[in-house]
């Protein structure tokens, strides 16, 4: 089977973009909670069906008290809970908190209050984004790829991007449906929005070993091969015991670039 990518990289890069102001410190509890519940999933191959299911019926449950919380401050108590470098202009925060102290006369300008309303939505977004992104994990791991799919759906609906169709990819053949699979990576390589170039190179790779699920010439699968050890010379030792290259002469590359 092919090979995941880099969510530890991406989790890392998620709680420091979610560490620069009150309210995002609370989307990044809420982040941490959905990351630890992940990684259980992922390294809990010991644990049965009950201890899965209670673990995702937490997640669920959690998240759902986690929104009417987070609705609640927004709308009640929304003006404490920012720092200066959520306006564009600092100013504009201490006018707001001036005129919550009552040192100003008047309402609040709509400059104001349009940044309010405009960082409120964002984080809303995100703190969907990440909830559908750890669901999407979670079934994953656990090989439901048929509901991993639907969340990798919601996703792609919210922000397109080349992580999460390869995600996508990556389950359409577990379902053995290698036709949509090889498309949608073509949708990731297309975007080219990787973080990191070992992200890519796993990109690509995929794209061969679907290629070759679907008895593509073996001449052009060598050639995409030949790109990602480029990328990564790592990759020579690994599509010698893919399941997916079986039937492609890939020592003939480890004779290439030894």
């Amino acid at each position: 089977m092919t090979i995941k990518m880099n969510e530890v990289t991406k989790f890392g890069e998620t709680a420091k973009s979610l560490s620069k102001s009150p309210v995002s410190i609370l989307a990044l509890f809420i982040v941490l909670i959905y990351g630890f519940c992940t990684l259980v999933i992922m390294f809990g191959n010991g644990l049965d069906s009950l201890e899965r299911k209670s673990i995702l019926s937490f997640i669920f449950i959690y998240s759902t008290l986690l929104l009417l919380v987070f609705y609640r401050l927004v709308t009640s108590h929304h003006s404490k809970l920012f720092s200066p470098e959520d306006f564009k202009d600092p100013e504009l925060f201490l006018k707001l908190s001036e005129s919550l102290r009552g040192d100003l006369k008047g309402d609040i300008s709509k400059e104001v209050i349009n940044q309010i309303n405009s960082r409120i939505g964002e984080l809303e977004k995100r703190h969907e984004s990440e909830t559908y992104y750890l669901r999407m994990l979670a079934y994953k791991y656990q090989k439901s790829f048929k509901t991993a799919i639907v969340w990798a759906n919601k996703l792609l609906i919210l922000e397109p991007t080349s992580e999460i169709y390869a995600h996508k990819a990556y389950c359409l053949c577990g379902l053995e449906q290698y036709e949509e699979a090889l498309k949608t990576i073509n949708d990731a390589i297309k975007l080219d929005q990787f973080n990191h170039e070992d992200n890519k190179a796993n990109a690509l790779f995929n794209k061969a070993c679907y290629k070759a699920r679907l008895n593509y010439d073996e001449k052009e699968i060598l050639n995409e091969l030949r790109g990602v050890i480029k990328m990564n010379p790592h990759y020579i030792e690994i599509m010698q015991s893919d399941d997916d290259l079986k039937s492609i002469n890939t020592s003939q590359l480890a004779v290439e670039y030894s």
